[in-house]
């Protein structure tokens, strides 16, 4: 009941002269500074017609989804990769023991710096999104 008595309270007449003398007060300061407003709008329509939002939207969606198809790549062959990873272990120090002697050592250490390196550069990588993040 408050709140229809308030809106009742109010005088249209009041805020309609209000709105026209503000108006009138923006349509002559826009006369004073020789705004051309209808050009500007004109210019802009143009600059963005629907082909060019449509392409936006096209070449935004042919990216995501070429992000997408990488991503579900890398993680397929890397699901197999993790598993059998023996095989693919044993089937390396196979073919190189038929080049050198003592390939099963070798894999082995070059493995474990391999396995040092990644998780170095999985650790800089990590600090450096913090050290971005923190700093934007």
């Amino acid at each position: 009941m408050r709140e229809f008595k308030i809106i009742s309270s109010v005088n249209l007449n009041e805020i309609q002269q209000f709105l026209n003398i503000l108006t009138k007060d923006i349509n002559e300061k826009i006369g004073t500074t020789n705004i051309q407003l209808g050009d500007y709008f004109l210019e802009l329509i143009n600059i963005m017609n629907m082909s060019s939002i449509s392409g936006v939207f096209q070449s935004m969606f042919s990216v995501l989804g070429n992000i997408l198809l990488a991503i579900f790549s890398i993680l397929f062959i890397s699901f197999f990769l993790l598993r059998d990873k023996d095989i693919l272990k044993e089937k390396a120090i196979e073919k190189m023991s038929l080049l050198t002697e003592k390939s099963k050592e070798k894999t082995n250490t070059i493995i474990y710096f391999i396995r040092r390196y990644f998780v170095g550069l999985c650790l800089q990588t990590t600090i450096m999104f913090i050290l971005f993040g923190i700093a934007m």
